[in-house]
């Protein structure tokens, strides 16, 4: 069964998906290169931030508080060490090297080590957010008279977390037309058109559980014609 989706942007995304047509490379390298601000720099830390979402498809909070020390070269390619949000598991995104994981790779190497990658779109304030949930916990307490009494207790829990979403939207929808959260969505429907597994978008997503990869592989072509062997044969 899958998972009922609540998140918005999987919703709305979800819901078109018989219209999604993949960014492909070229087409976002064209747009990319396009981008231009009156500031150098500007510009630079736009074109990469953008680079990085269409390569990796890390959430925005995950891109937005990068630091060089979170990239590096290895094995041939250039690493991304991400933190993971929203209750995910930390881990490795690993690039080929091509001319645009290069020009990542070289712009951050020349920043302060200490420094985030894109001050430019770090520093306005992202919006707070407040998620609550409730937690049932059950024991077994001694009475006075020797008998044990199940005990119920209802906890209320609150986590605060912040959301960049939409200042980077409007870099997104300057320079591309659609929302920022885009890059994301187009990298794992992508790898499901192509033939990942659950779980191999589980790990690219850096998520502790396959539920929110669903989206993806459920309608993904190489799934379907990979299926399409259970059934039966017609003997010539």
């Amino acid at each position: 069964m899958v998972p009922q989706i609540h998140n918005e942007y999987y919703k709305t995304f979800k819901d078109k998906w018989t219209e999604f047509k993949p960014l492909d490379v070229q087409t976002f390298l064209e747009k990319v290169n396009l981008i231009n601000y009156k500031s150098p720099q500007k510009t630079t830390q736009a074109r990469v931030l953008l680079s990085l979402a269409f390569w990796t498809g890390l959430r925005p909070a995950e891109l937005i508080e990068l630091k060089p020390t979170n990239i590096d070269r290895e094995r041939g390619g250039v690493v991304i060490k991400a933190t993971a949000k929203k209750g995910g598991v930390s881990g490795k995104v690993w690039l080929p090297i091509n001319q645009n994981t290069q020009y990542i790779y070289d712009y951050c190497k020349n920043i302060h080590p200490e420094m985030y990658l894109f001050p430019y779109f770090y520093k306005s304030k992202p919006a707070k957010n407040k998620v609550h949930w409730t937690v049932k916990q059950r024991w077994l307490e001694k009475q006075p008279d020797g008998t044990t009494k199940q005990i119920e207790k209802t906890i209320k829990k609150e986590k605060v977390y912040f959301r960049y979403t939409n200042n980077l939207d409007k870099l997104a929808l300057k320079w591309f037309g659609f929302p920022f959260y885009y890059f994301r969505h187009n990298r794992f429907s992508e790898m499901s058109l192509k033939g990942a597994t659950l779980e191999d978008i589980r790990q690219a997503k850096l998520a502790k559980t396959i539920n929110s990869a669903f989206p993806y592989v459920k309608f993904g072509t190489a799934q379907a014609k990979r299926r399409s062997k259970f059934l039966p044969k017609i003997k010539k």
